[in-house]
């Protein structure tokens, strides 16, 4: 399977999608690393401004080539992989595609605005105001508000130690794929 995390600015993605792809022993990828990395190659200084801007000039050129040099990330993920940095439908349904015949269950991570902006402003310190909305209001963080938590598999909370949330996303992915398997018995036996 392929677990894919979306989630707003704060919310606990790589944390979460880096602890649970060791508790399952799979391949860990990231959409932000990936940014990171060409920002690097490019000469970009790495403030968050940059890393959103260069992740949408990314997507707008060849989203699909996006997609792919992140999943070849780890170049051993065919027997499942955990992708982290969700923030566009277009790419989860480019990663969905790309990963066939693997199941991919998509996994937002929710968090109360309170608790988020306070995780924000320890990794990245005081931020003002008007820094602050124009990094909730960039492109690249539109359809994380609304549209993907509305499609998701599974919505998590991400309250909690890094250790509770884990349990709570492979609990979730648990039940989800018993329940898959259940209807897939019950639509064959019909």
């Amino acid at each position: 399977m392929v677990l894919a995390f979306s989630g707003k600015i704060g919310s606990g993605k790589s944390s979460v999608s880096a602890a649970a792809a060791d508790a399952l022993n799979l391949p860990w990828v990231s959409f932000g690393d990936y940014v990171r990395k060409q920002a690097v190659a490019k000469h970009l200084e790495s403030s968050r401004q940059n890393l959103q801007d260069l992740g949408q000039k990314l997507l707008k050129a060849d989203a699909e080539g996006f997609c792919q040099a992140v999943l070849s990330q780890a170049p051993d993920w065919q027997h499942g992989l955990v992708v982290d940095g969700i923030r566009h439908v277009d790419v989860l349904t480019i990663i969905k595609r790309l990963v066939i015949p693997q199941q991919l269950i998509h996994i937002h991570l929710a968090l109360d605005e309170p608790m988020r902006e306070a995780r924000v402003t320890s990794r990245e310190g005081v931020v003002e105001e008007s820094e602050r909305i124009r990094m909730n209001n960039h492109p690249t963080e539109e359809q994380v508000l609304e549209l993907l938590p509305s499609i998701a598999d599974v919505v998590v909370s991400s309250t909690g130690t890094l250790d509770t949330v884990v349990e709570k996303v492979k609990t979730s992915v648990e039940s989800l794929l018993t329940h898959t398997s259940a209807t897939t018995l019950s639509s064959e036996q019909h």
